[in-house]
């Protein structure tokens, strides 16, 4: 038995197969042979090799194979929104839990936990506008393609919400419109551009109807290069005072640069402190074994931003002044971050 890095599941061999468990899951029976099939599709696999000094907080998969499908929820009560433990007894099947399943659904179940933290009611008449920022096609936008996962989000929302899901960033293939996912409730969307460029167009987007959330951005990770390109749509964000939710891959890097830029750089109001995120990713890249390395772990930590403090004044646009002084603030973030012990 192998225990994974990220201490949510352990790798027993049994009949020549591995499976993935909760950690303190009994084994499962030893599964029959299995009759002759087809070869089976390619697994699911990252598109990113890490390499040492390199982590990756989003996880962008490749292969053909579907993702693990969730089976029909029939129960009149949604399932816990605690953690995965709780989730996975009412909602999952019986171990064995495929590691893509739980990385696949870390992303609607760690945005349903934090709607309940931030309190939020959805707009009536709807619908909500989720907009996820930075939104990738093999991976957050990939999801909604081929899997089942999103629609867990209305477990944490009240039966009458309706919602549309914008998949939105550069790294998105091609632009399309809602598309259902669970008729008369949510819909999904895609849409290749900047958050700027999808605010410009379509000026019915305000706070009153609309949540941003960005799932590992890296915008604190002391790469100024990426840190600056975010800098106009953060700018955006509070001026138009949505509610921007924030996910990190890791402690030591992700979340304390980000808070730097929100808190030192931009003086933005947080609507919500950091918190570890019970919906954590099961996969965890790490430098190599030491205890204490360069690690990620998809949406490990989660925080809200809304609105600039009383007395803050921006920039309309990113200057000079603003650039000078992120690409400080990257050099020395980058220059004494220190790697935390591995979850």
């Amino acid at each position: 038995m192998v225990a994974d890095p990220s201490g949510l599941l352990s790798l027993r061999r049994s009949t020549s197969r591995t499976a993935w468990h909760f950690s303190d899951s009994p084994p499962s029976a030893p599964a029959p042979p299995a009759p002759p099939t087809t070869p089976p599709a390619p697994p699911l696999t990252f598109l990113d090799a890490p390499t040492p000094g390199r982590c990756i907080g989003t996880l962008r998969w490749r292969g053909a194979s579907p993702f693990p499908p969730l089976p029909p929820y029939t129960s009149p009560t949604p399932p816990p929104l605690t953690g995965w433990r709780e989730y996975a007894a009412h909602r999952l099947p019986p171990p064995p839990h495929s590691a893509p399943l739980l990385d696949g659904l870390s992303y609607p179940l760690t945005l349903a936990h934090a709607i309940g933290a931030l309190r939020l009611s959805p707009p009536s008449p709807g619908p909500l506008h989720l907009l996820v920022v930075g939104a990738s096609s093999t991976a957050e936008e990939r999801l909604a393609r081929d899997s089942n996962y999103w629609p867990e989000l209305l477990h944490a929302l009240p039966p009458h919400a309706s919602l549309v899901l914008s998949f939105v960033g550069p790294e998105i293939e091609a632009s399309y419109p809602p598309r259902p996912l669970v008729a008369g409730r949510l819909s999904a969307r895609a849409y290749r551009g900047t958050l700027g460029e999808l605010l410009r167009a379509e000026p019915h987007l305000t706070a009153a109807n609309t949540l941003l959330v960005g799932f590992n951005t890296g915008m604190g990770s002391g790469l100024f290069p990426l840190m600056r390109s975010w800098l106009p749509d953060l700018l955006l964000v509070l001026s138009r005072r949505i509610v921007a939710l924030f996910t990190c891959a890791n402690d030591y890097s992700d979340l304390a640069g980000e808070l730097l830029v929100w808190r030192t750089l931009l003086r933005a109001r947080l609507a919500l402190p950091p918190v570890e995120n019970p919906f954590r990713a099961a996969t965890v890249v790490r430098e190599d074994s030491r205890a204490a390395c360069e690690w990620s772990c998809s949406s490990c930590y989660y925080y809200a931003v809304c609105g600039a403090e009383e007395g803050a004044r921006l920039p309309p646009a990113v200057d000079a002044k603003l650039e000078a002084a992120l690409r400080q603030l990257a050099k020395k973030h980058k220059r004494t971050q220190v790697p935390s012990r591995v979850p």
